[in-house]
């Protein structure tokens, strides 16, 4: 039923199936977000050093093997507390907490529960992850309580289809932004989570710095920190898509009206550099997967949106397609800024008008 395998500095029991889905019930393992398991280690290694924190007290709320808290607990080290609703779960975690030696605590409880019963014994976290089946929604209210002077988050939405524009009126419901498929939806879902946790957190007098946001494979993923030295500086970056509109229309008029029913969303920067060249510099020094996401998110020009060029090829029936190195050279020879994007591997951000970039496109 169950197979060792070793990742990062521990060994680790895990369900023994063909694909990770197969053993949701007896402690979910998923080999593929091993790279978003290293980023979560290379950034809590920067936070703890940045603040000078000795011990971090560490949350991980949905902990399914317990691969990422026991991680945290054998690489960086602190006070790790691991929970799980499933027993199956529970019993998974401790099994292989006590295969590595390492002293946590393990609970076997509905997130939203503990979550209550800690803030009750008055517990505060430096860093709390939430890593949910599907939305994180009903969980983020309940960990704010929790936390710190400064406090760091990460929080994983699966919930991609409605994010991303499929399911417009549930959107609306979940999240409070009705979102229809844009051709740069991946940044669109990733500023309209990011923007509901934003109000989520000025509702409860505390406001929030992005360090790193992007979405890859099937989710979003928000790395942030939380204080109330932090005022509402946030909500002045909520602005409407409309602003845009000459970037990403594209001549296709039910954009317009797709735009205006998203309504005013976060379009401030979604990576801090700084912070993430420290945590660049920690996935080299220990040898951890995730350098390319940082190296994208470093060098992505701070503007909203991009450009998926194969859509823009077949929009405008531009049969042969120059390299988008060649394309991004075009536009920087012309004065504009131009990168690559963390969102899309065909994605070009530049100021330019897409009618511009066309011109390059078509050169």
């Amino acid at each position: 039923m169950y197979k060792i395998i070793k990742e990062g500095d521990i060994y680790i029991n895990v369900p023994d199936v063909r694909i990770p889905e197969e053993g949701k019930n007896i402690g979910f393992y998923n080999p593929r977000m091993k790279t978003d398991r290293d980023i979560s280690i290379a950034i809590l290694a920067s936070f703890i050093k940045r603040f000078n924190i000795k011990n971090p007290i560490i949350l991980d709320l949905m902990a399914a093997s317990g691969v990422r808290g026991l991680r945290y607990k054998k690489e960086i080290g602190g006070d790790v507390t691991l929970n799980d609703i499933s027993e199956s779960a529970f019993n998974l975690i401790k099994r292989n907490a006590e295969m590595n030696s390492l002293n946590v605590k393990i609970f076997n409880k509905d997130a939203r529960l503990l979550a209550l019963t800690l803030k009750k014994d008055n517990v505060k976290f430096d860093f709390i992850d939430i890593d949910p089946f599907g939305s994180p929604k009903g969980f983020i209210e309940y960990c704010i309580p929790l936390t710190k002077d400064i406090t760091l988050f990460s929080i994983t939405a699966t919930d991609t289809p409605v994010l991303f524009g499929l399911y417009p009126e549930a959107c609306l419901k979940r999240y409070g932004f009705r979102v229809e498929k844009l051709y740069f939806y991946r940044e669109v879902g990733t500023r309209v989570l990011l923007s509901f946790v934003i109000k989520k957190f000025e509702e409860n007098n505390k406001s929030i710095a992005p360090l790193l946001c992007y979405s890859t494979a099937h989710y979003v993923k928000l790395f942030f920190i939380s204080s109330e030295e932090l005022s509402s500086k946030q909500l002045k970056n909520f602005e409407s898509l409309e602003k845009y509109e000459d970037w990403i229309r594209l001549n296709e008029e039910d954009v317009l009206e797709k735009i205006k029913n998203i309504g005013k969303i976060y379009l401030g920067n979604l990576c801090n550099k700084d912070f993430c060249n420290d945590v660049l510099e920690e996935i080299r020094l220990r040898n951890l997967d995730g350098a390319k996401i940082l190296n994208l998110a470093i060098n992505e020009i701070e503007i909203p949106f991009y450009y998926d060029i194969h859509y823009i090829a077949k929009r405008f029936k531009i049969h042969e397609i120059p390299k988008s190195t060649e394309i991004l050279d075009n536009l920087r020879k012309s004065g504009f800024l131009a990168s690559r994007t963390v969102f899309c591997e065909r994605g070009i951000k530049t100021n330019a008008k897409a009618r511009e970039l066309i011109y390059f496109m078509k050169k």
